[in-house]
């Protein structure tokens, strides 16, 4: 429990800084470390909450609603304190990576906006024009790319590639269904390497098969990652 609390609180704190200004590699290693943690020590099951495991067996936590009350040995309340305390902490942990994944895509589409942006003017404004079209896409590129900016990219494609291991990792554990509904967009995403992280993923869970990859909508075309 503490290892994986440890790790996710790195980890989140380490995305949360990321979109401001710490160095692009010591977010990428902490998010990508605690990724290979929850990896590791989740379980081959998915985690039923206790509450739901307790009304399956006719009573609740409390004993209330005419039931007796559930009474654990040992070594079972102390596997429950870890799924509960690990559940706690995947959580927040896939929370952080989802913030930090749309703050990158937001960075990657206003860079893609600036160089657009830049080209339009150089065509409207001619062959003159054509080095100050290309100095002002230079400038904004530099503009969008500084180093809050630059940080909240790195930040966003390293917890996208994390989603994406995990999902394709842990297919079966709790929060599948949620990274796949966060990935699906990815598909989209203006930074190819966050479209091909979320590509990759989703196309080992359908190969994979199995009810989560029915649950992958059908999208029209191919995704467009451009940077």
């Amino acid at each position: 429990r503490s290892l994986v609390a440890e790790a996710s609180g790195t980890a989140s704190a380490a995305a949360g800084m990321g979109r401001q200004q710490q160095d692009p590699r010591v977010t990428r290693l902490a998010i990508l470390s605690a990724a290979a943690v929850f990896r590791d020590v989740a379980p081959g099951y998915r985690v039923r909450p206790f509450d739901e495991a307790a009304e399956s067996a006719g009573s609740s936590f409390d004993g209330a609603g005419g039931g007796a009350a559930v009474r654990l040995s040992a070594e079972v309340g102390a596997l429950r304190a870890f799924e509960g305390g690990l559940l706690s902490c995947y959580g927040a942990f896939l929370r952080a990576l989802l913030r930090a994944s749309d703050a990158g895509r937001s960075a990657s589409s206003s860079l893609i906006k600036a160089a657009a942006a830049a080209g339009k003017m150089g065509k409207e404004g001619g062959d003159n024009a054509a080095a100050a079209a290309a100095a002002s896409a230079s400038a904004s590129a530099s503009a969008a790319l500084s180093p809050a900016a630059a940080a909240r990219r790195a930040s966003g494609r390293a917890a996208t590639r994390a989603m994406g291991s995990l999902l394709s990792a842990l297919p079966h554990f709790n929060y599948s269904s949620d990274l796949l509904r966060a990935l699906v967009p990815r598909l989209d995403d203006p930074d190819r390497q966050c479209a091909s992280a979320a590509r990759d993923a989703i196309s080992s869970v359908f190969e994979a098969g199995g009810a989560l990859a029915a649950a992958i909508p059908q999208r029209r075309g191919k995704s467009r990652g451009r940077a």
